[in-house]
């Protein structure tokens, strides 16, 4: 389908208008957007004028700091309203999802003296727990511990993800969904000397049937290795990347190998601007 776009900005360089056309210049949709005296969004309007014809209108209020407290998303008998109440210090703290009147969601946070956030908790409606989350941070203001509980609709999910780090913060070792002492799924990170991720391999513990993946990087962070390993009679699959850099590292042709036969190349043109 073709088509082109026509944009109208105001005086400060806001977008105010955006209309899409046709081929046979017939009008697509159609986006308005509405600012205040203070440069903020406040409307957003869509118009959808090649399929059903609907508007959808988005109303956006901010606090005495600029951010935002309400979005308000409506259309016909339809109104959602996602409400985000904040603390002293402007960090959200609590956000409901309100639609024609019910409360669909709601969601809490709480922060230490450092603002890491300390529980994460979700609800469906006002206080019907669907995941609650408890978080143990170091010294170091680093994330070591969470504690998950998850509501599913059978059963009740109840796991820990611990977190290991060098002495230079980088995360050498998670264990993710720890129900006990044999069954979870650890990753193993390594690194360059110039702190970019060097190795992570994924490994499941304590199932009958594993798949151990692997990632490896070069020191520019591209990924140069992607490896599938199951414990069963498949054989390994391995992905590979080949470089090629210009002056400045910025890689300007990749070749990409599936079991060291040559999938594509990939070649880039970089033009540097002053």
């Amino acid at each position: 389908m073709t088509k082109n776009s026509l944009l109208e900005f105001n005086h400060f360089g806001n977008l105010v208008s955006l209309k899409e056309f046709l081929a046979d210049g017939k009008v697509r949709g159609e986006m308005i957007y509405t600012y205040d005296k203070n440069n903020r969004l406040t409307k957003r309007r869509e118009i959808d004028s090649y399929g059903k014809g609907s508007v959808y209108d988005y109303q956006f209020s901010y606090n005495s700091q600029d951010s935002v407290t309400q979005v308000i998303f409506s259309n016909d008998n339809f109104r959602r309203v996602h409400k985000i109440e904040r603390d002293e210090k402007n960090r959200p703290i609590k956000s409901e999802v309100i639609q024609n009147d019910t409360i669909l969601t709601t969601y809490i946070v709480m922060y230490d003296q450092n603002n890491n956030v300390v529980t994460e908790n979700e609800f469906r409606n006002k206080d019907t727990p669907v995941k609650l989350i408890e978080r143990i941070f170091n010294k170091q203001n680093l994330k070591v511990k969470e504690q998950v509980v998850e509501y599913n609709t059978w059963d009740t999910l109840n796991y820990e993800n611990r977190f290991t780090y060098d002495k230079n913060k980088n995360l050498v070792l998670e264990k993710y969904n720890i129900e006990n002492d044999s069954i979870f799924t650890e990753v193993k990170n390594t690194y360059h000397k110039n702190g970019k991720l060097k190795e992570s391999t994924r490994t499941p513990k304590g199932s009958s049937y594993f798949v151990i993946w692997t990632q490896k990087f070069n020191e520019n962070g591209d990924l140069i290795e992607y490896s599938r390993d199951s414990n069963d009679d498949e054989p390994k699959e391995v992905w590979s990347y080949n470089f090629k850099y210009d002056p400045k590292n910025n890689w300007i042709e990749k070749v990409e190998f599936k079991d060291n036969k040559p999938l594509r190349i990939v070649k880039r043109t970089i033009e540097n601007y002053m």
